[in-house]
């Protein structure tokens, strides 16, 4: 499984965009959101909706949704939503793992069959997400039993971390 980086300066655009469609702490809703409007390039096969986890250098990581390029980029307008602008500098140096990369129309037949038809997909990608935990195990990833929205949830306004 390799380690992707964001594309900053594609992920500011989508979100500078789109930014009446997205949400702070909703990656999952955020994602499916942009299908519509990235309609073409879902379509080409440019982009695809990824699940993952996200983190820094200290090898912490947190479940997140997100775009992966056909270059192997991150789009994530999510984080650039949430990150005080002197910080977006920073977000360069995150790493993304992706144990599911999916159409857009295969995300929405998922979360048909999801429990409670949400976009998180955890009940239809547990075989990924445990060969992901496999992988973690084996590179000593810390990862978070939380996904990105709770995590987040959990600070309040005045309280930030250096990338949300």
């Amino acid at each position: 499984m390799e380690s992707l980086n964001i594309d900053l300066k594609k992920s500011i655009e989508i979100c500078k965009k789109y930014n009446s469609q997205l949400k702070p702490h909703y990656c999952y809703n955020n994602i499916l959101a942009l299908t519509l409007p990235l309609k073409k390039e879902f379509e080409s096969k440019k982009y695809k909706v990824a699940y993952g986890y996200f983190g820094d250098e200290s090898n912490a990581f947190v479940r997140h949704c997100y775009i992966v390029t056909e270059n192997k980029k991150v789009i994530d307008p999510s984080i650039i939503l949430i990150t005080k602008q002197e910080k977006i500098k920073d977000l360069s140096f995150y790493n993304y793992y992706t144990f599911a990369k999916i159409s857009e129309k295969e995300m929405v037949s998922f979360i048909k069959k999801q429990k409670g038809n949400l976009p998180h997909l955890k009940d239809v990608l547990t075989e990924q997400e445990r060969q992901f935990a496999t992988f973690a195990t084996e590179n000593k990833l810390i990862v978070s039993i939380e996904d990105y929205e709770n995590y987040l949830q959990r600070f309040d306004s005045k309280q930030q971390m250096i990338a949300m």
